[in-house]
């Protein structure tokens, strides 16, 4: 069945954002002496609804519409969250008997069911009791049980930090959002903090990039809050838990400097153990 074109006004309005702060992140970028991210201002060329649709049949799945508006408006591949898109997100075509390599390297397939472990929402506790395999970690990787099947419904999109890689999620009830899974299964999967959905977690980098906000390692875009100072500042007073809010907080120093409303928000904090923190800050 023939796709039909896109004309989601909203999607269309937020890609145009996106791409808007790619140029900004590259002006922003260029003035710095060392730039961390040199590969973050390149987009691929974009792929046509038919190449979507042969991708999608071929796998027996079907791309959330954050994901095909990006490889259709957008591009396939090159600028991108973490690491970037690299050289195309849609899965390359494998010659029969291909052996794949290390669990860290995005895998090329997509399995069309859903994960287990992504379908609800989870303490650390929980997970820790249903999925961790901790008395196999004497194990190579690949040795250990379920090595797949917890990842179920996803595929890799980008690398995020040593051992962190960002899934897009096609199966399931989360479909259409970004989580950040540990390739080797030691840790609880992390959600993006401000949005989880893909199109939200593209803008929120590019946000924070062309703000000139500190997001390097790539590490520290995982647990910061996006956001100017306003935005932090709400975060944390509508924080759900304390984690979280601990969290919000750490996320200040990503600015070059702060703000009168910043300065005051902070020192009305009064819990003992952020002190020191706190201190350090407002200097």
């Amino acid at each position: 069945m023939k796709r039909k074109p896109l004309d989601n006004r909203k999607l269309l309005a937020q890609y145009q954002r996106i791409k808007n702060l790619i140029e900004e992140t590259a002006q922003v970028r260029s003035r710095l002496e060392k730039d961390p991210f040199p590969h973050h201002y390149q987009l691929n060329p974009t792929v046509s609804l038919e190449e979507i649709d042969a991708v999608e049949q071929e796998h027996g799945i079907e791309f959330p519409e954050g994901l095909v508006y990006w490889l259709n408006q957008v591009g396939n591949g090159g600028a991108g969250p973490g690491e970037g898109f690299g050289d195309s997100i849609l899965p390359k075509k494998e010659p029969p008997g291909t052996v794949h390599g290390p669990l860290w390297k995005p895998r090329p397939w997509i399995v069309n069911k859903a994960s287990e472990q992504l379908c609800e929402t989870m303490s650390d506790e929980e997970w820790e009791e249903r999925f961790s395999r901790a008395n196999e970690m004497q194990l190579d990787p690949w040795e250990r049980s379920d090595r797949r099947s917890r990842d179920d419904g996803t595929f890799v999109i980008s690398a995020m930090d040593i051992t962190y890689l960002a899934h897009v999620i096609v199966v399931g009830p989360e479909r259409g959002k970004v989580v950040y899974m540990d390739y080797d299964y030691d840790c609880p999967p992390m959600w993006p903090k401000g949005s989880a959905w893909f199109l939200d977690w593209c803008e929120n980098w590019f946000f924070e990039l062309a703000s000139g906000y500190d997001i390097y390692p790539t590490w520290k875009f995982m647990w910061q809050q996006p956001g100017n100072q306003k935005a932090l500042i709400d975060a944390y007073l509508n924080a759900p838990n304390k984690k979280y809010r601990n969290e919000v907080l750490w996320s200040f120093p990503k600015f070059p400097t702060l703000s009168a409303d910043s300065k005051q928000f902070l020192r009305s904090i009064s819990e003992p153990e952020y002190q020191e923190f706190l201190e350090k800050i407002l200097k």
